[in-house]
Parts: C-alpha cells; sequence; structure tokens
C-alpha cells in the first residue's frame, strides 16, 4: 500500500504540473468548450436530461453493433482507422468503460461489457510477467497518439472500476490480473514520475496511470 501511494503521489506531481489530468478531465467530463470572444463558452451539454440519455443509448447502441467476435474494440492503426479492425486493449477499454457509465441501462448490453472486460484480462493473462507492456498489435492509433503502454494504463483504470460488476469467474481472473497489470504500471513509471515518452501526448498516458493508480488506493 505504501508503495503504490508513493507511486500515485509522484505521478499525480508530474501529471498536474504539465496539465495531463486537466485533459483528462477535459477528455472525461466536459461539457462545453471555448468559442469566439463575444460567446466565451459554447454549451455542447444537452439541453435535457432526456436528451443526455437518449445520446448516450445511441452511443452504447453503437459500441456493441461494432464490438468485434473476439469481444474487442480497435482504433486501427494509424491512417488505417476502422470500426472493424484489429481489437486492441486500450480501445476496447475505454469503449468498455463507456458501456459502463451507460448504468442503470448497462444490464441492457452486459453481455458485450463483459465481453470487453473479458478481452482486456485475457491480454494481460497471456502478456509477460517482465516489462510493462500488454500483448497486441503495435503501431495503433492511441499507442501512435499517447504512447506504447497506454494499454496497460487503461487496462488497469478498468479493472479498477469493474468490481463487482461481472461474474463470478471473470471476477477470480480480475483479481490476478489487475494486481499483474498494476505492477506493469509500476514498471513503467521512469525516474521524473512520467509513465510514458512516445506518441503525441505522452503526459495525458501518464495521467491515465496517475488514475489508474489512484483508483487501486480506493480499492485497498
Amino acid at each position: 500500500m505504501t508503495t503504490r501511494k508513493t507511486l500515485f503521489t509522484r505521478a499525480t506531481a508530474v501529471a498536474l504540473a504539465t496539465g495531463g489530468v486537466l485533459g483528462w478531465q477535459i477528455l472525461n467530463d466536459s461539457p462545453s468548450i471555448a468559442g469566439p470572444p463575444d460567446n466565451p463558452t459554447v454549451d455542447l451539454a444537452p439541453r435535457t436530461a432526456r436528451e443526455a440519455a437518449q445520446a448516450r443509448s445511441a452511443g452504447a447502441a453503437w459500441l456493441v453493433t461494432n464490438q468485434n467476435a473476439d469481444g474487442g474494440w480497435g482504433a486501427g492503426g494509424w491512417g488505417r482507422g476502422s470500426a472493424t479492425t484489429q481489437s486492441d486493449v486500450a480501445t476496447t477499454a475505454l469503449a468498455t468503460m463507456a458501456l459502463l457509465r451507460d448504468d442503470p441501462a448497462l444490464a441492457t448490453h452486459a453481455r458485450a461489457f463483459e465481453r470487453g472486460v473479458a478481452f482486456v484480462v485475457k491480454a494481460i493473462e497471456e502478456s509477460p510477467e517482465e516489462g510493462s507492456l500488454l500483448r497486441g498489435p503495435e503501431g495503433t492509433q492511441p499507442q501512435h497518439k499517447l504512447g506504447r503502454n497506454v494499454d496497460t494504463h487503461f487496462a488497469s483504470l478498468l479493472l479498477g472500476e469493474v468490481a463487482g460488476r461481472v461474474s463470478p469467474v471473470l471476477e477470480e481472473r480480475i483479481m490476478v490480473a489487475y494486481d499483474k497489470v498494476l505492477t506493469k504500471v509500476v514498471s513503467a513509471q521512469r525516474a521524473d514520475g512520467s509513465f510514458d515518452q512516445d506518441g503525441w501526448a505522452p503526459v495525458l498516458s501518464s495521467s491515465i496511470a496517475a488514475q489508474g493508480l489512484y483508483k487501486a488506493l480506493e480499492n485497498g
């Protein structure tokens, strides 16, 4: 526990100093963007709760429809984006978390949700114990933009959020995979406290890693 807390503190300091956590919050939560001087805020939030629910349900339905046969989702390689491309861990973890956010409608796509979790768990199980990388395709769009370790960081964040939401058999596998992937996150940390150096915006990858470690602290 002390080790994870120390690592989280260092990672958060770096991410905050560079704006990484702010960037992640914008991607995750923000309902608005900057507008012209005479209208400094363009409100992107739906006008009613009903509209928000409809938009969320439509997005979840699209994800379920476009889930690959192996239970994952893929963003494709750089310049080769396609909804039907080879599944990768980062895209699958992000899509699965999106389905999780569709609570209380999660029950309507519970099978797709559990298949997404199982895809990520299997990737962790089949990865070597050493090193920070997970098994999966290389050169994906998430890796190109956020760094090679982004699969590992998104996987840890996902597994930290799904406890009690899956079948007992998968829950047992998650317990083992979660410790393994957290160890990989720790091994990815560099001397300056960051967690990635590749891609366009590795600071965002570091902020995702920090969020995953924070979730691990919450989970005990």
